[in-house]
């Protein structure tokens, strides 16, 4: 049955000659089996994908009102709603008009990090004009790079020095990369200076400083608190919201008491979660977290969060990141050696 009579041609209404139309006539003569360049021997994956990406592109474009839209295609075609999406995503872009002597390059550089993929060239730029579309890209001065042409596997095919050849006169193909490399010793870009954010001075204040300003929030909080003892952000939100602010119960000062009494400095334990192994270090009360018992450990790997203070004030010393601070519950002291990841392979020998 052939798709005129299937799915009836005046469903498509009047429309005008382009790009898309082409692609549904197309369509429409593949699903009815006349000639259109696709051999049965070909892998249906491939016919699937032309099928759905070009109706999809047809109905996305609105250029007239095709007969199929996207889900009919895909019903047709045999795919899943996620199947038709990544066939579409990975499809080749055909929404740009591309010359035949268009080629798409990459860009390295010597001093950057980044990578510039599929920058569009023709292959009738003379080589000077090359240099002035990548001085645009990496920021290197045109007097000051050195370019190289690499194949796709890495291979340098040419030096690109000879300003009054054209770029075709290389030979280069789509995924070629042209290398820079800056000459200038001096560059902006050597030692990282236009990607390391780490090398540039932050803007630092000091407390004492951020105190003697006004209109912080530190000001503001002051100014708060001296109105309601019990101010809070949280509570300060709630009203704003016209809500009644009901504070959360607070822990009680003998909090896990009964626990960490059985924990006694010097034990082996594991801390859940993450089953992290190490030692008791600290068993009380800690200034800077909330009420009640805190166990202090000393992880036997940097899984920690600190080097045994908390704000300032040292419970006891370690390394840092080695160090952490959990509630009793979820401590468990006992019989808990360090691990060996190696144990494991020499019993096998």
């Amino acid at each position: 049955m052939g798709v005129s009579s299937r799915f009836g041609v005046d469903s498509v209404g009047p429309f005008r000659l382009n790009r898309d139309t082409v692609q549904f006539k197309r369509n429409r003569a593949w699903l009815s089996g006349s000639e259109t360049g696709v051999k049965p021997n070909e892998t249906n994956r491939w016919k699937r994908r032309v099928l759905v990406v070009n109706i999809v592109d047809v109905w996305v474009g609105r250029q007239h009102r095709p007969c199929l839209n996207e889900r009919e295609g895909c019903e047709m075609a045999g795919l899943s709603d996620m199947e038709a999406l990544r066939a579409y995503v990975t499809a080749p872009d055909t929404t740009m008009n591309r010359a035949d002597t268009t080629v798409l390059l990459q860009i390295t550089h010597n001093n950057l990090k980044a990578n510039f993929v599929d920058i569009r060239f023709d292959r009738h730029m003379l080589i000077g004009q090359v240099k002035d579309k990548v001085s645009s890209h990496t920021g290197t001065p045109v007097t000051s790079m050195k370019l190289q042409l690499k194949n796709s596997s890495g291979r340098t095919i040419a030096v690109l020095e000879d300003e009054s050849r054209k770029l075709g006169y290389y030979s280069p193909e789509d995924g070629y990369t042209i290398h820079v490399t800056d000459l200038d010793p001096f560059s902006a870009s050597a030692n990282g200076w236009l990607e390391d954010t780490n090398l540039v001075e932050k803007y630092t204040l000091s407390d004492e400083a951020y105190a003697q300003r006004e209109n912080t929030f530190l000001k503001y909080k002051e100014a708060r608190l001296r109105e309601d003892p019990t101010w809070t952000v949280k509570k300060d939100l709630a009203l704003r919201r016209g809500e009644t602010y009901v504070p959360p119960e607070q822990m009680p000062e003998s909090y896990g008491e009964e626990i960490a009494l059985q924990v006694h400095v010097g034990d082996r334990c594991e801390v859940s979660p993450g089953a992290r192994r190490g030692e008791v270090r600290f068993v009380g009360k800690v200034d800077g977290l909330p009420p009640g018992y805190w166990i202090g450990i000393q992880f036997d790997e940097p899984v920690g969060k600190n080097d045994g203070s908390v704000r300032g004030k040292e419970y006891f010393s370690c390394p840092p990141s080695y160090g952490g601070f959990a509630r009793p519950e979820n401590v468990q002291a006992g019989d808990f050696p360090p691990i060996d990841e190696f144990e494991d392979e020499l019993e096998e020998f």
